[in-house]
């Protein structure tokens, strides 16, 4: 019963960490993402040919700043965070229960956010190949072999996937149908 109560204050502490490592970056980032950040985005926007991304990473770099402006949005938007990342995890645990893995829900919570991390990093498009091998490492401390590991990872992530395959049909289908519009719109011009 001592290892256990160990083993869940551990837990605990780690997530803590994890939350207030989060808090943490997203605070810095808040206080150096002021509106004076918009331009020099854009202006390498154009020069790299890529204005509409510049322009979307400047609308983000504002929202994040608007944040530390106005205290109940920050409060709500992270409650909101927070219960994403619990429904999120949930739904990690019942993969791994469902699975029969020996793994605890805390201990489950923080390896999913340390995942989430390390998928953030700038190596792969996606974060494929990198959240596998983080769930693989991490689920390796525990005794669960490599197969175990990646099973639970495409059947955890599985819905991440098909939702990205989902709106990327919804995205190709609208293209389509504004671009249709756009032809449509330009032979009655022609015709008027």
């Amino acid at each position: 019963a001592d290892e256990n109560r160990r083993e869940f204050l551990k837990d605990v502490a780690g997530a803590a960490g994890i939350v207030f490592v989060g808090c943490g970056l997203a605070d810095a980032q808040s206080r150096g993402a002021r509106s004076a950040t918009r331009r020099p985005v854009v202006v390498k926007g154009r020069r790299i040919r890529t204005v509409r991304l510049a322009e979307a990473a400047a609308r983000t770099l504002e929202s994040i700043s608007e944040l530390r402006r106005d205290p109940t949005l920050l409060l709500r938007t992270s409650l909101i965070s927070v219960l994403i990342r619990i429904i999120w995890s949930l739904g990690c645990y019942v993969v791994a229960w469902a699975m029969g893995l020996p793994i605890g829900m805390l201990t489950l919570f923080a390896f999913i956010s340390l995942v989430d991390l390390v998928r953030l990093m700038p190596i792969s498009v996606g974060g494929l190949g990198v959240r596998e091998w983080a769930i693989i490492v991490l689920f390796a401390t525990l005794g669960i072999t490599r197969e175990q590991a990646l099973t639970f990872s495409i059947l955890a992530f599985a819905p991440i996937y098909l939702n990205a395959i989902a709106g990327g049909v919804v995205y190709i289908l609208q293209a389509r149908f504004i671009r249709q519009r756009e032809h449509l719109n330009e032979a009655r011009s022609k015709v008027s």
